[in-house]
């Protein structure tokens, strides 16, 4: 995200009402600024119910599931991990009057 990209400028030209297609930052731009969400179902009507229907409820869900059955994040490493716990330490110490 940069000033480019936010168009903070052609939001106020267009102002409420207005569009931005015929703007020329969004003919600019329309190609490499998209987001294009994972769980969207692009499919006609008629495809997405001969696929069964799903809302995206149960794709989200489904997602879900299978992110938290295939995802290991690597583990912090061990150098990391004691700086974290010096800090931990250090912290119970002066705030809570631990150790």
């Amino acid at each position: 995200m940069n000033p480019d990209t936010l168009a903070v400028d052609v939001i106020r030209k267009v102002g409420p009402g207005g569009h931005f297609l015929s703007e020329k930052h969004t003919i600019t731009h329309m190609r490499t600024e998209q987001l294009m969400p994972k769980i969207s179902d692009w499919k006609t009507y008629g495809a997405w119910e001969e696929a069964g229907s799903k809302d995206i409820v149960a794709v989200a869900r489904e997602k879900i599931k299978e992110i938290l059955a295939t995802h290991w994040p690597e583990p912090i490493p061990k150098d990391v991990q004691e700086e974290i716990s010096k800090i931990m330490k250090r912290c119970e110490k002066e705030f809570l009057g631990q150790g």
